[in-house]
């Protein structure tokens, strides 16, 4: 059900005034938060937020920089989690102000909506979802607004588009989340994935978060890694030092059976210093060690190690933790052990969220 209350997540959506040097501002610092140099990126925020002392946007900017060096939040991380919650909490009550003059403010309604949405993910992230439950509702006024105004304002393509997706993807999945949704408009799932390509293509401030919902949606919903490639492509092009992106694109090259190019951004890919991006390595080049080495062994121990990671981590592992015993269970299937694989393979659909794995599983008799 996380994912049903923040599917707008990682979304920061501007629509920005007729000020040349504000529009000009705020891009370029965005584009330096996703080139993912935090120091460089935070002096970015500092300026603006020190150039636009009144905006609200500088407010989300600062959060927004802030999600993307401590990603992800946990309470645990105390001065950074209050830090967080204060920044959206300002965004909030400074965007609604202007809402309560005029509730169709096309520019505070994207903060102040964006605000309910980061605060519904953080709050998901640390298993509080009744908090994020509220946050998701708070937003849902202004994401609903977005169904009439994304064919004037193309940044309301992405939420229209997430919107449309998921609402249907979760329907689909059985009877308790129908009761569960029935009081929300239908969706399309079809549409959903249209208007994410409008959005990728017009869009100006949610166009990254565009491309990276459609390599995800199609990768993992869709199961369809060779469809998801060229969005992946896209992400590591323009931005080939953000360690999510190039993580993004390793696992869609291993799921499209492209070991050899996997393996060659995986010698480069340094994130020992981020323990979540550190243990998807590990699985990686177990992955890679039998595919391509054929050392089941080694590949077994890589294997082992990386689920060991992924168990002491916090938040959600569960995808990751069905991709390791999924091939695990290859392997044992590989050395006809059936009881072992059927074991493994087991815990793998336990832990699977997604129709990518599901399917997998599926060819593999589990």
């Amino acid at each position: 059900m996380r994912n049903c209350l923040i599917i707008f997540t990682l979304i920061l959506n501007y629509n920005v005034c007729a000020q040349d040097g504000f529009s000009s501002d705020l891009s370029k610092t965005l584009e330096l938060i996703y080139k993912a140099d935090h120091e460089v990126s935070k002096k970015a925020v500092k300026n603006f937020y020190n150039d636009y002392p009144n905006h609200t946007a500088r407010l989300l900017v600062r959060a927004y920089q802030m999600r993307w060096e401590h990603y992800p939040i946990f309470e645990r991380d105390e001065a950074t989690y209050k830090l967080f919650i204060q920044v959206l909490d300002s965004a909030e009550t400074s965007a609604r102000k202007v809402l309560n003059e005029d509730k169709n403010n096309n520019e505070n309604a994207y903060y102040y909506m964006t605000a309910h949405i980061m605060r519904a993910e953080l709050f998901a992230l640390n298993d509080n979802m009744v908090k994020a439950s509220i946050e998701g509702k708070n937003a849902f006024e202004y994401i609903k607004k977005g169904f009439e105004w994304c064919e004037t304002n193309p940044e309301f393509y992405t939420t229209t588009g997430l919107y449309n997706y998921y609402i249907e993807f979760y329907r689909e999945k059985g009877f308790f989340y129908r009761s569960l949704l029935w009081p929300f408009s239908k969706g399309d799932k079809k549409k959903g994935l249209e208007y994410l390509k409008e959005a990728s293509q017009k869009a100006t401030f949610t166009k990254v978060e565009a491309l990276y919902y459609l390599a995800h949606l199609n990768y993992k919903m869709e199961a369809s890694p060779a469809n998801a490639l060229p969005y992946a492509n896209q992400l590591v092009r323009q931005y080939p030092s953000n360690p999510k992106f190039i993580d993004l694109k390793i696992e869609m090259l291993i799921a499209d059976k492209q070991y050899s190019k996997a393996g060659e951004m995986l010698l480069n890919f340094n994130v020992a210093d981020i323990p979540y991006l550190n243990a998807r390595k590990c699985l990686y080049q177990g992955i890679l060690t039998l595919t391509s080495e054929n050392n089941y062994r080694k590949a077994e121990t890589q294997i082992k190690v990386a689920i060991k990671m992924f168990e002491e981590l916090l938040g959600d592992q569960d995808h990751y933790l069905s991709l390791a015993y999924m091939y695990l269970g290859t392997l044992e299937n590989i050395a006809n052990n059936a009881s072992e694989a059927n074991d493994l393979l087991s815990k793998a659909k336990n832990y699977a969220k997604y129709p990518y794995i599901h399917r997998q599983l599926e060819k593999l008799g589990a």
